[in-house]
């Protein structure tokens, strides 16, 4: 939330086009600033991928680490898609890569929540927070629990099991062996290709 750049994952899948996309930080930018415009470049690739030769009914959004809690909200929680005219179910699917699923630390700071950062809050900005058994296809991918950030692995098992519990049609979770969090983001372009094939092809059987 503070800082970083946009960039292209070395990515294997083949027929699938990368929007990479950047959003205010903290502190110029305020809480939710950020998620905004994770919301608008979401919208704007919805409605704009089929003139560069995409399918908008194929559009995935993903991240990773504060960019996957970003994609997780803006994926989960219709209120930030709304203004667009768009909403959860206009996404093909969901791809956090070791995102905060909790209220992300740096919201708590921002929104003057008191505790310390590893102390879990489950509001309205948590993508905990807005499970639904009617939101896309989720595939979270993590690194190794052992090797991970401190309760990330664990927090998106509860969001896995939580999502099942509730009848989600489709959510994987994946946890990659001695894959740290910030290599993980390398393991995650690997594995990633699979879902997305599969659920692309559900979605052309459907037409």
């Amino acid at each position: 939330m503070t800082g970083g750049q946009r960039g292209f994952p070395q990515f294997e899948g083949q027929g699938v086009a990368l929007v990479a996309v950047g959003y205010r930080w903290s502190p110029q930018a305020q809480c939710p600033d950020f998620l905004k415009d994770a919301a608008a470049a979401t919208a704007w690739t919805v409605n704009h991928i089929a003139s560069y030769g995409g399918d908008p009914k194929k559009v995935f959004i993903g991240g990773h680490s504060a960019g996957g809690y970003l994609a997780a909200m803006v994926g989960m929680d219709p209120k930030w898609l709304a203004p667009c005219g768009l909403g959860p179910r206009s996404l093909a699917g969901i791809l956090p890569v070791s995102a905060q699923v909790t209220t992300h630390f740096h919201v708590k700071k921002l929104r003057a929540i008191p505790g310390p950062a590893l102390l879990p809050v489950i509001d309205n900005f948590a993508p905990l927070h807005n499970v639904s058994k009617d939101l896309p296809p989720m595939y979270l991918i993590l690194g190794d629990r052992r090797i991970e950030f401190k309760c990330r692995v664990e927090a998106n098992e509860r969001l896995y099991a939580t999502l099942r519990n509730l009848g989600h049609p489709d959510v994987e979770f994946h946890e990659i062996k001695d894959l740290d969090h910030g290599t993980v983001v390398h393991g995650a372009a690997t594995v990633m290709p699979v879902f997305i094939e599969r659920i692309t092809k559900a979605i052309d059987a459907a037409r």
